[in-house]
């Protein structure tokens, strides 16, 4: 009888163990306590860096009518913000693109291709024809 016990003592000792060892405690009350396009800005999305998430948030609610999905090139070494806001029911856009993490050579070639720089921020451009 008392050796059950003790199984059941050790697996719990072990189970806590684990929860602390991933810090799972604060991550628990991280996810509780902020909000979701929060915690991707702040961790993974960034503004004009990495995805790019908070510029093509920004565009669609201040510059842009949501009628089509606007495409977006991200040149850094993550991928684009545009799955985020992707919907299947709309066209995408011809007109309308968003650079992120664009440098000078890069941002040339699409203003030759008749694009107008609508907004930008940093290294991040919404181009608009």
């Amino acid at each position: 009888m008392l050796y059950k016990n003790q199984k059941y003592i050790f697996y719990i000792i072990f189970f806590i163990s684990i929860l602390f060892i991933h810090d799972a405690f604060t991550n628990t009350y991280i996810v509780i306590r902020e909000k979701f396009n929060v915690r991707l800005l702040k961790n993974t999305g960034g503004h004009c860096n990495n995805l790019g998430y908070g510029f093509y948030k920004d565009i669609l609610k201040n510059y842009s009518d949501n009628s089509d999905n606007i495409y977006t090139y991200n040149f850094n070494d993550s991928p684009s913000p545009h799955g985020y806001f992707f919907d299947f029911k709309k066209k995408n856009s011809l007109t309308e693109i968003v650079l992120i993490g664009a440098d000078k050579k890069k941002l040339e070639e699409f203003l030759k291709k008749k694009f107008k720089i609508i907004h930008y921020k940093e290294n991040c451009f919404y181009l608009k024809k």
